[in-house]
């Protein structure tokens, strides 16, 4: 099921934008009171067809690959989970509702918060990981604080305004259920996906003061389509010398933020990013990891790209399949979110996510095998 997810990511975005503009004409779209529009001509959209397609042998590529790498079991202690989960929860929701009350609800302040304090939010992986191991071994009763505290953290995202993280939970849950049947097909969850459409643009309508007929008219509508494959489009066409450098820039950013301005080294430049999307005709909105791939690595974006779906490969037959008791293998659920959510942001910040994500994952492991000796 979580391979079709993959999959489907790409064929949404890109290869229906391709459909729709060949063989239905459609290089537009209303959205918010606005249009956009694709700002370049059928010999991109071929462009777009064949690096959607790459990365979709990519994908299979990762699949077929006849590679059995099986974690260690660690047999992690619940005690010691519920714990970690209780101390790491309680000071992050504080942290979150501080903020999203000091801001006063609003999306621009919060949207700023977001980016000033990431090192803060991207601490959510923590009680991500102890949360879905606790629940993966199918606890038969989790506690009330627990689920409280976990409840508490999809309220605040919420209020946070931030689609991202939402969706991150809703991936996490899904992986959940889907553990009890090893990750099978089903169109159920499509159906369910489909329907949850009009809840995840009720901030934007929220945000925009709509009214209830104008959210009905936008409620299943979303800005991505013509947006992302005017940034895969603009990539085709644009030449970037200082490759090397950019590989090297994104390397630092693999050292969390605070310790980088301890060592006063500059956050990297966003200039190629900003010209590609000054050559799209856009202001905002995002990238797009299967163009920055090609756009770094030429006709190698085939050999990134399968690394990375790899990695993901083989964490999710850890989880799914072995159903190791790692933290490795916990790490399947968000790392599927990251790359899901990759199809909007850059291949520099995907690789830092799946690196961090690895690192954290190895220092739980390491932690919860220390032994208390009075």
């Amino acid at each position: 099921m979580t391979r079709s997810l993959q999959l489907f990511s790409v064929l949404l975005v890109h290869v229906l934008f391709c459909i729709l503009y060949l063989f239905f004409g459609v290089d537009s779209q209303k959205f918010a009171d606005g249009t956009i529009e694709f700002n370049f001509g059928r010999d991109a959209v071929y462009g777009i067809l064949s690096l959607a397609l790459i990365t979709i042998f990519a994908m299979f590529a990762a699949f077929i690959t006849p590679l059995k790498f099986v974690f260690s079991d660690r047999h992690l202690k619940a005690k010691r989970v519920q714990g970690g989960f209780y101390l790491i929860t309680i000071p992050f929701l504080i942290f979150l509702f501080y903020k999203i009350i000091s801001s006063g609800f609003n999306y621009g302040i919060m949207a700023t918060q977001r980016e000033q304090f990431s090192f803060m939010i991207e601490l959510r992986v923590i009680p991500y990981l102890l949360f879905i191991q606790y629940v993966s071994k199918r606890r038969e009763s989790i506690p009330l604080l627990f689920k409280v505290l976990a409840t508490g953290i999809v309220i605040g995202f919420v209020f946070f305004q931030a689609r991202s993280l939402l969706v991150e939970v809703v991936i996490i849950m899904l992986c959940l259920k889907l553990r009890k049947t090893n990750d099978k097909f089903s169109i159920k969850y499509y159906i369910f996906g489909f329907l949850l459409v009009p809840i995840s643009n009720i901030a934007v309508a929220v945000r925009s003061n709509y009214s209830f007929e104008k959210y009905l008219e936008e409620m299943f509508k979303f800005e991505y389509l013509i947006i992302f494959n005017n940034i895969v489009a603009a990539t085709l066409n644009y030449n970037y010398d200082d490759k090397l450098n950019w590989v090297l820039e994104r390397i630092f950013i693999l050292i969390p933020s605070p310790i980088r301005r301890i060592m006063g080294v500059e956050n990297p430049s966003n200039d190629m990013f900003l010209e590609v999307s000054a050559a799209a005709d856009l202001t905002a909105g995002g990238f797009s990891y299967i163009a920055n791939s090609y756009l770094i690595f030429g006709n190698y974006a085939f050999i990134v790209l399968y690394i990375l779906y790899l990695v993901l490969e083989i964490l999710r037959r850890n989880y799914y399949y072995f159903k190791i008791d790692n933290y490795l293998a916990y790490a399947y659920p968000i790392m599927l979110s990251y790359v899901l959510l990759a199809i909007r942001n850059d291949l520099g910040v995907l690789y830092k996510q799946v690196i961090q994500l690895i690192l954290l994952a190895m220092i739980m492991n390491m932690i919860s095998r220390m032994v208390y000796r009075a």
